[in-house]
């Protein structure tokens, strides 16, 4: 039966607004892309890798085990004078989540490590910087790496330059792929979900941030908003008592969500990196002990 013309209107319409839709929907996306690109072309030439050799030994009573571990680690450039910001617990390796977490819950088990070289490398080159940590900060899990004798001016994400995200508010960070990839920049999005107050001002993301842990995230007008952090509950925080497997079952949720990725404000990052210049930071110590006998 043919169809009538209420009908035939009726699709004609239904048709012409989803063509205008998406037509309305395009220059959007445009949009969308070439901002995403100028926050890629103006901050990733502050994203950093920092090359770090950490000797770790894991021993108890009689022989321990030393090993030397060489691993790449994500920093940005904070300061013309070539001060990088970084993830503590990326940069001083495993023991020092191990001492946070369980203190002294393991009788017997003495695990320590020692930073024994820190180098930058600034985008894909191959050229190494030498550098030294200045600072660390193991609660908010931030450190600071200053570059040895800086030749030149760098590029460097502004602290001061920032602003408080909303609800809801879309982020855009930057970060490198590995070495065997170029250390080609690209951007990560992030929508914030939750604000904490406890164990500190933090903003929850919507999604998983692993890749960018010691890394600045930005709003839209690339002001920014924070450094992606870890958060890892303290042996005293953990219920089971003096049980250490007790104890790390009861942390199981709160390290899933802490490793994952929690963005510190930009405020409290600028006062921490303050501290850390004026020599009130906690400084590199010469051996970091995860738990002792």
């Amino acid at each position: 039966m043919p169809l009538g013309r209420t009908v035939r209107g009726r699709i004609f319409a239904s048709v012409c607004l989803a063509v205008a839709i998406s037509l309305a929907g395009a220059p959007a996306a445009a949009d969308d892309a070439a901002e995403l690109k100028g926050l890629l072309d103006a901050k990733s030439s502050s994203i950093v890798t920092l090359k770090t050799v950490v000797q770790m030994r894991i021993g108890g009573r009689g022989a321990g085990n030393e090993q030397e571990i060489e691993s790449e680690v994500a920093g940005a450039m904070i300061s013309p004078e070539g001060l990088v910001i970084c993830s503590n617990m990326q940069l001083s390796g495993p023991a020092s989540a191990v001492r946070r977490m369980l203190g002294g819950n393991m009788p017997g088990l003495n695990i320590s490590s020692d930073v024994t070289s820190v180098k930058v490398v600034l985008g894909p080159d191959d050229e190494e910087l030498d550098a030294k940590i200045l600072a660390r900060d193991e609660d908010l899990d931030l450190a600071w790496v200053q570059v040895e004798k800086p030749e030149k001016s760098f590029d460097a994400i502004d602290l001061k330059k920032s602003a408080e995200a909303e609800l809801g508010e879309r982020l855009v960070g930057v970060r490198r792929m590995g070495k065997m990839f170029d250390r080609t920049p690209v951007v990560a999005l992030a929508t914030v979900v939750g604000h904490l107050d406890r164990p500190r001002t933090l903003l929850v993301p919507q999604e998983e941030l692993t890749p960018l842990i010691g890394l600045p995230v930005f709003n839209r007008t690339g002001d920014l908003v924070g450094i992606v952090v870890t958060q890892l509950p303290e042996a005293g925080d953990a219920a089971g008592g003096a049980n250490p497997m007790t104890a790390l079952l009861s942390m199981a949720s709160s390290m899933q969500e802490g490793l994952t990725g929690l963005i510190l404000p930009a405020a409290q990052v600028l006062r921490a990196t303050e501290r850390a210049q004026a020599g009130d930071g906690e400084s590199e110590k010469p051996s970091e002990e995860a738990a002792a006998q």
